[in-house]
């Protein structure tokens, strides 16, 4: 395995923990934020993309958390990374309720 690789899993790991609500974001980002677990990844997120119906209705949407090397995203199931040609995905349960964050008040209503 390359350094790359490993470095790659370990932060993506990290990512997973967060999202299931057994570590801090300090393991993730190396610093405390303020702020409720979801909303941190939600306000210092590089890029959102919603998938919404034709009614309107929240069907998923992504995070872009950090880019250039390793770049790591995640959507309402998975976290994803890649680093030069690694990479690796991991699925999650939204012990943070995530999903419920990012829906509200944006949208009224999630799948």
């Amino acid at each position: 395995m390359t350094d790359t690789k490993a470095h790659l899993k370990k932060h993506v790991k990290e990512l997973v923990k967060y999202l299931n609500g057994s570590t801090s974001i300090k393991n993730f980002i190396g610093e405390d934020i303020t702020g409720t677990k979801a909303s941190i990844l939600i306000d210092n997120a590089l890029e959102t993309t919603y998938n919404v119906n034709k009614d309107g209705l929240l069907v998923d949407f992504e995070l872009l958390l950090t880019f250039g090397g390793p770049n790591i995203w995640c959507d309402s199931t998975y976290v994803y990374g890649s680093w030069g040609s690694d990479f690796v995905k991991y699925k999650y349960v939204d012990g943070i309720d995530l999903l419920k964050t990012i829906a509200c008040p944006r949208f009224v209503q999630v799948r």
